[in-house]
Order: C-alpha cells, then sequence, then structure tokens
C-alpha cells in the first residue's frame, strides 16, 4: 500500500513540472476575454422588432382634423347661390365655369357656387337661356323636370304648368318620373305631368324676348297678359267670361308704352282697357 502511494506521488509531481513548463500565451486579462466573450452571446441572441407605440393624442388630433373637413365639406356643399331678376328687366349672370345665362324677367336661379365643379345643377323658376360651357353634366331642374347637357345652348320656358324647352346647339335631354325626350337643334321639346312631345319651332319666335319682341301664335290671351305684367313690371285685371275662347296671334315690343300695348290687344277682341288709380289695368268685355 505504501508503494503505491509513493507511485503516484511521483507522477502527480512530474506532471505538475510539466505543466508549469509550458508558456500558454494568453495576450487578454480575463476581464477582456469575458467581455469578448459577453458580446458574442449577445449576438447571438434572436433580434426582436421594434413596436411603435403610438398615443391616444394622436388619434385624437386625426378625429378633429376629419372631423372639421366633414363639416367643411357640408357646409360649402349647402352655401347656396340665387340670381333673382325683377319684373320689367332682363339681367345676364356667369356661372363658376364661365357658362352664360341670360335670364326673363320675374325669374330666377340659384346653384352652389362652391360645389359647382363637383355638381353643375341650377334651379331655375321662369324662363332663361343658357349657354354652356363643354365638360360634365349640366342639369336645370324645375319642379320636378330636369333638363341636361355637356355643352350645349338652349331655352327654358318653366312657368306654372308650363315646361317648355328649345335646343339651340348641340343636344338636350329633358324629363321627368315618366318621361324622357331628346332634342336637336330647332326642335321645341314640351313636357307636363303626364305626357310630352317634341315640335319643329323657330329659334326667331322662341328667343325673340332676348330682343324684347314677344311673338305669340294661338296663345291664350291670360297668358299674353300675364307676359305684359312682367315685361312692363304691372297688375292687368282680366274680368272675362270663357278665358278659353281669347286666343292671341300675334306680337308687342316692349319699346312701345304699355297703354298702347293693352290697347292694341283689347282692340283685337273688342275689350274694354281702364286704368286705375293705383296705375293697374282692368280688362273687361265692352257692354
Amino acid at each position: 500500500m505504501m508503494k503505491t502511494n509513493s507511485t503516484y506521488n511521483s507522477k502527480k509531481s512530474k506532471e505538475d513540472e510539466f505543466f508549469q513548463e509550458i508558456d500558454v500565451p494568453f495576450s487578454n486579462s480575463k476581464e477582456d476575454a469575458w467581455n469578448d466573450f459577453s458580446k458574442k452571446i449577445q449576438t447571438l441572441q434572436p433580434t426582436t422588432k421594434s413596436v411603435k407605440i403610438i398615443s391616444m393624442s394622436f388619434y385624437r388630433v386625426a378625429a378633429a382634423v376629419l372631423i372639421l373637413v366633414t363639416c367643411t365639406t357640408l357646409y360649402l356643399k349647402n352655401i347656396e347661390k340665387t340670381i333673382l331678376c325683377e319684373k320689367g328687366t332682363h339681367i345676364n349672370h356667369v356661372l363658376p365655369d364661365g357658362s352664360l345665362v341670360a335670364l326673363n324677367a320675374a325669374s330666377s336661379i340659384s346653384y352652389h357656387p362652391y360645389w359647382w365643379y363637383f355638381n353643375r345643377e341650377v334651379l331655375l323658376d321662369g324662363e332663361a337661356f343658357f349657354n354652356v360651357k363643354k365638360g360634365q353634366k349640366f342639369s336645370v331642374i324645375s319642379n320636378n323636370k330636369i333638363t341636361e347637357v355637356l355643352g350645349t345652348s338652349f331655352n327654358i320656358y318653366a312657368r306654372n304648368n308650363h315646361y317648355d324647352v328649345f335646343c339651340k346647339t348641340g343636344k338636350v335631354k329633358v324629363s321627368n318620373s315618366k318621361i324622357e325626350l331628346t332634342i336637336v337643334p330647332g326642335e321645341l321639346a314640351i313636357l307636363n305631368t303626364k305626357n310630352g312631345k317634341v315640335e319643329i319651332a323657330e329659334e326667331k319666335k322662341i328667343l325673340s324676348w332676348q330682343q324684347n319682341k314677344f311673338i305669340y301664335n294661338a296663345t291664350p290671351l291670360k297668358d299674353v297678359f300675364e307676359e305684359i305684367e312682367r315685361q312692363y313690371n304691372t297688375t292687368i285685371h282680366v274680368n272675362l267670361h270663357a278665358h278659353s275662347k281669347y286666343i292671341f296671334t300675334g306680337y308687342f315690343i316692349k319699346k312701345i308704352p304699355i297703354d298702347s300695348t293693352i290697347q292694341m290687344i283689347g282692340n283685337r277682341f273688342n275689350l274694354q282697357v281702364e286704368k286705375n288709380d293705383s296705375n293697374q289695368y282692368i280688362v273687361s268685355a265692352k257692354i
């Protein structure tokens, strides 16, 4: 047993001497080696995607901007401009795109100027001539009746139960909930709530009002007197029975004094014309 221990101690002493003689070339200190080792471990760790955190204030600002834009749009869309032509006058008006409108006496148009380039739409009451610039659809609305064009010129008469559209250039579509008519230059569309028809019409007759001339062919006398009221800015009381038998064919010119115009028509039908203290006219049958 003693021999074995002696042999083991002898081998261990020789191994210690061997390792002491070996010079291991470590150029880095323990601290440097550990730092290098730590860096390698970090490079082996899986990368994580950065998560962008958006604060709630961003959403509040975005919502406020959206509400502002929406309200501004609705406000601009609902702003309406009305052009009124009084009795006894004619006026011309230029729409935002350069389209021209000539308004007859006692007529008006309305439209949305700030929404015009999104929707070229005009509301008309009375009579007007339109010369439309080419572009997107152009619509004129009167008492549930619609006239549509892209770029053309036409005249619309929309008074009481009458709705007549005359096409001067281009092509015009006239419609209501039941009827649709398409007319070309020289044609007149006559439309009411139940039916419609297309006739060949004289441009000179239809558009004569722009030269202050008013031409009639088999027109009820009541309608003629209503036009005289509009053009001269006056009031005419018609006391006649059986109005339908009074049909007028002829014309009057606005430069002629109103007294002469009414008397001329009265003489045609053997009617009595009087003027009261309020400068109003009374037309009745002679006794």
